[in-house]
């Protein structure tokens, strides 16, 4: 692709020598789900919605469920009986009809060459026709409109033939099972997207989702994989539409689904589009436990210090940030600027950790006290915070936290923290006490009222789970600072 070549193309160049006229592998190079989003940098390049999982490294970009390429071609995996030869020409001859007429002619073909038509053979033909299509419509050589016919076709096929349908009888009468459909619908979607055609890409995606969620478990590794890659792509629909809540929820589920296949690449990316995408959204929508989620996220995923955790700190920020809320982002913020301390500290000796940069330790020195300063900054914006809303504990906290960094910058027998200890054991006397008269009151209170608190709604600091974390972030209600 650096070279300007289609990888379909490549493809038959360098099989073709081989004679590997496997039905699977036509199937494999016609169908590598995702492929389209490197279209997505030409069809927006002005949003980093355009870019997804699959482009960035990691696991293969091509990587399909483990029953995809047994399926292809009613399940003949060794293609005998018919022709890769044959089946390269047809594709190249009809390349560019409309989807009706490459449809007669794929069924012809098959007849020919199989003795029989499936549904499953037509399929993975038209697949074939359908990907050489679109690759031609994102180099700008055809138009959109017979790559749209193909999305509808397709998926009229699934529903046809998906292993779901029953008769009246109550006996299944498809034979396409739910992996299948789902990979399907998801790739018609993100097709959809790319030629910004918002709604029906939304309903292709929502109904691949529900497809895969019949799937017991939710499939094997490469299904999770697409799960979470129509899941990126529906926020994405979600975000252009402007349907900011959405959009954030689809982001969340996808983050827990690249977190359990350890997709670091793509979890990376996930974190900065949500980060973009709550920014756009704005403080309505914003949910003040997210971030130290996916601080902890980051730092479990990528490793402390790492261009990765970097980065993700760098997003988080900003996000907090551009929503007037940086006191969120102090934690992130104290931890990038130890960080940038230490690597400081490792240059102005010699030494310095593997995979952090290289510079003059005066610069770096300069850095890490800025970072400082905007940290301490942001603690004593929490304090503010925390103080309007009565909680005196974690406003301490928050002091403490402050104190330490002004500690550093200021030195610790300057007056202005001198004045901050003093400020801090006023501030622990009053939650002491705080703490006490809750106690009281709690023992004072009757058996009855207990009963009824505890069957109330929980709060934000009660959700301790992904579901729950979902579950808030998609009604725009608070979540807890332990959620994770």
């Amino acid at each position: 692709k650096r070279f300007g070549f289609p990888a379909s193309i490549l493809a038959k160049v360098v099989l073709a020598p081989l004679e590997l006229h496997s039905w699977s592998i036509w199937l494999a190079m016609a169908y590598l789900p995702g492929s389209d989003l490197d279209g997505e940098d030409d069809a927006e390049p002005q949003h980093s919605d355009a870019d997804d999982d699959w482009a960035a490294s990691g696991p293969a970009r091509g990587d399909l469920p483990g029953d995809l390429a047994d399926f292809a071609f009613g399940g003949h995996g060794g293609g005998g009986g018919g022709g890769g030869g044959e089946l390269d020409a047809l594709c190249e001859d009809l390349h560019g009809l409309p989807v009706e007429d490459a449809e007669v002619e794929v069924r012809s073909f098959l007849r020919r060459t199989r003795g029989e038509v499936s549904e499953a053979d037509v399929l993975g033909v038209l697949l074939m026709v359908f990907r050489a299509d679109r690759d031609a419509t994102l180099e700008g050589y055809e138009p959109w409109e017979n790559s749209l016919g193909y999305c509808g076709r397709l998926t009229d096929i699934c529903d046809a033939n998906f292993v779901g349908n029953v008769n009246e009888e109550g006996r299944s009468t498809g034979s396409f099972p739910a992996s299948i459909v789902g990979i399907v619908y998801a790739e018609c979607g993100r097709t959809l997207f790319l030629a910004a055609e918002l709604g029906p890409a939304r309903e292709k995606l929502t109904k691949a989702l529900s497809v895969f969620s019949l799937i017991p478990d939710g499939g094997d590794e490469a299904v999770k994989h697409q799960t979470a890659s129509a899941r990126s792509s529906l926020a994405r629909v979600h975000r252009r539409c402007q349907r900011f809540q959405e959009a954030l929820g689809q982001y969340l589920q996808a983050l827990r689904l690249y977190v359990e296949l350890d997709l670091r690449q793509a979890l990376a990316g996930i974190i900065t589009e949500w980060s973009e995408t709550i920014v756009e959204a704005g403080p309505d929508d914003f949910s003040a436990a997210i971030p130290a989620l996916l601080c902890e996220l980051a730092v479990g995923a990528f490793g402390e210090g790492s261009d990765l955790h970097v980065q993700a700190l760098k997003d988080i920020v900003e996000a907090c940030v551009g929503v007037g809320q940086r006191w969120v982002a102090a934690e992130p913020l104290t931890v990038r600027a130890r960080l940038l301390r230490e690597e400081a500290s490792g240059s102005s000796r010699g030494s310095r950790r593997p995979g952090t940069r290289q510079g003059p330790s005066a610069m770096l020195a300069a850095e890490a006290e800025t970072a400082e300063e905007d940290a301490a900054e942001a603690w004593e914006e929490a304090v503010a915070q925390h103080l309007e809303s009565r909680a005196l504990e974690p406003a301490a906290a928050a002091w403490a936290e402050a104190l330490k960094l002004r500690e550093a910058l200021n030195g610790p027998e300057s007056e202005l923290v001198v004045a901050m200890r003093s400020s801090l054991d006023a501030l622990r006397q009053a939650a002491a006490a705080q703490a006490a008269a809750a106690e009281g009151e709690e023992g004072a209170s009757t058996a009855e009222p207990q009963q009824e608190t505890e069957t109330e709604p929980r709060s934000a600091e009660a959700a301790d789970s992904w579901e729950d974390l979902e579950d808030a972030e998609g009604a725009g209600a608070p979540v807890p600072n332990d959620a994770w």
